[in-house]
């Protein structure tokens, strides 16, 4: 399932309630989840007391599964721990734990909310799954360099078929016409044919 919009704090409000009770140290969990399956559990537990049945599977070596993965990366985005979900990603990519387009979604949103539009940039390329135009509007109105934010756009209605938001593209221009980049203001209004979406 894709991301369209950042989660709201209503989808996990009642997860928040119960880990605030427990108050969890955040960066000491983080650090040691995937070494100790154990513990993941114990955590994941918090947000879905049902999933009994995993708890077996973990402690016999399995690899936890998407949802548990997911709800915590939901916990810290709710929390603003932006950099403490790319670093958690690193870690399950390291040790193959499985993740869906829920996780990258969620990860892609914490690397643009950090500000990280390089990083987002690259990640958004290589998953061609990531076609949600609000993260592209995201992305491409983050760029500083009006020709990278160009390229950018380019790419995603050329090779992704999303077109961005009408105020993207007006943000676009008016960076390239402010340095002086006529024709490449040009080149960005061809672009908007069919009509971007408001």
């Amino acid at each position: 399932m894709h991301l369209a919009t950042p989660p709201s704090s209503r989808a996990i409000t009642q997860t928040n309630r119960k880990c605030d009770r427990t108050n969890i140290n955040i960066k000491s969990v983080t650090t040691s989840l995937v070494r100790n399956p154990s513990i993941f559990f114990s955590l994941s537990m918090l947000f879905y007391p049902r999933t009994l049945s995993l708890q077996t599977s973990l402690k016999r070596g399995f690899t936890p599964t998407p949802k548990p993965i997911n709800c915590f990366l939901l916990f810290l985005f709710r929390h603003r721990k932006f950099n403490l979900i790319t670093h958690f990603f690193s870690q399950l990519k390291s040790n193959n734990a499985p993740t869906n387009r829920r996780t990258l979604s969620l990860l892609t949103w914490s690397l643009l909310k950090s500000h990280k539009f390089e990083e987002a940039e690259q990640f958004m390329h290589s998953h061609t799954h990531i076609t949600h135009s609000s993260m592209w509007d995201s992305l491409i109105q983050g760029l500083h360099d009006p020709e990278k934010a160009l390229s950018v756009l380019q790419r995603c209605v050329r090779d992704r078929g999303v077109l961005p938001s009408s105020s993207t593209f007006c943000l676009v221009v008016h960076k390239l016409s402010s340095k002086g980049l006529m024709g490449r203001a040009i080149d960005c209004l061809l672009y908007t044919s069919p009509s971007p979406r408001d």
